[in-house]
């Protein structure tokens, strides 16, 4: 039998980028080919993600699908999860309608972290995925999360 890691380990973690931005808040905490964000943008931008799932009714022990390919969304949201105590739940992009619904019912997951595109895919949401974020804009029916964006404006703020 599979066992999530303790939520201690998830704190630490989540301490860890904290304590980073604290004494590092300008370093490069993610680097990509056309943008880098400090430590401090990726503390603020996930502890922003935390608070709006604690919000929406996320808790602590609930999974959280993450549906998302490599990029700032995914490592923001892992955090969220973190700091949260909620449990991330990666589902594979190259998964297919039938593969993801059946992931997000088994797992009874509580909220779906995901690109548009991915979304989409589903066609059936259960009944535990009491709240859908898409990256970007937001689209049928589910809130747009704009991390990206809203880091670049905070350094444009600066």
């Amino acid at each position: 039998m599979l066992r999530s890691p303790p939520q201690n380990s998830m704190a630490a973690l989540a301490r860890q980028l904290r304590d980073s931005a604290r004494t590092h808040p300008e370093k490069p905490a993610v680097i990509l080919p056309d943008a880098c964000w400090s430590f401090d943008d990726v503390e603020r931008l996930a502890s922003f993600a935390a608070v709006n799932l604690l919000t929406a009714g996320v808790r602590p022990g609930d999974p959280v699908a993450l549906h998302l390919i490599n990029g700032l969304e995914i490592i923001v949201a892992y955090f969220a999860c973190f700091k949260t105590g909620a449990i991330a739940l990666p589902i594979n992009t190259r998964f297919k309608s039938s593969e993801i619904e059946y992931v997000l019912s088994h797992a009874k997951a509580a909220a779906y972290i995901g690109q548009p595109d991915l979304a989409r895919e589903v066609h059936e949401w259960p009944s535990s995925v009491r709240l859908r974020y898409v990256v970007g804009e937001a689209v049928d029916g589910m809130r747009g999360l704009r991390a990206a964006d809203a880091a670049r404006a905070r350094r444009a703020d600066r």
